[in-house]
């Protein structure tokens, strides 16, 4: 059952592209709050491609472990989750829509709940593997979210 964490590659490499092509950059620029301004103004296209191919990277590295390392893959699938609400919460504040929310809804949301489940059948998931999934997500979103407020402090693009 590893076909679901490559398929959760396959949905990053999807998500990235409607975020491109929708333009979540200017997206975030119309945001307000000091909080969200902040971390808008430390992404420029590079930062956003780099950020984004270190993540697909990060997504194929869960896929090849698959679940020879559960909690690994797993922190994908929480990545996947939080970065769904990361644009569903917006989306819902301004009222209208945030690029990267489709693929999050239709392809997130199904794929990584779908992944605790195949680990959790295959007699995996322990409260620990997903008390270490979590945590380690954590690590993957503290990175790219911290560099974007050192760059915005530095008053880099």
């Amino acid at each position: 059952m590893d076909w679901v964490f490559w398929a959760m590659a396959g949905a990053a490499v999807l998500h990235v592209a409607e975020e491109y092509l929708f333009g979540w950059l200017a997206f975030t620029r119309g945001l307000e709050g000091r909080f969200v301004a902040r971390f808008a103004a430390g992404i420029d296209l590079a930062a956003f491609i780099i950020v984004n191919a270190l993540f697909v990277l990060l997504c194929v590295a869960g896929a090849l472990v698959g679940m020879r390392q559960p909690f690994f893959s797993l922190s994908i699938a929480v990545l996947l989750l939080i970065n769904t609400v990361m644009h569903l919460v917006p989306m819902a504040v301004v009222r209208r829509y945030s690029p990267g929310s489709a693929t999050a809804i239709f392809l997130y949301v199904p794929l990584a709940v779908y992944a605790f489940y195949v680990v959790d059948e295959a007699g995996e998931l322990s409260a620990l593997t997903a008390v270490g999934a979590f945590l380690l997500c954590l690590l993957w979103m503290s990175l790219p979210v911290g560099a974007a407020f050192i760059r915005s402090a530095r008053g880099e693009p």
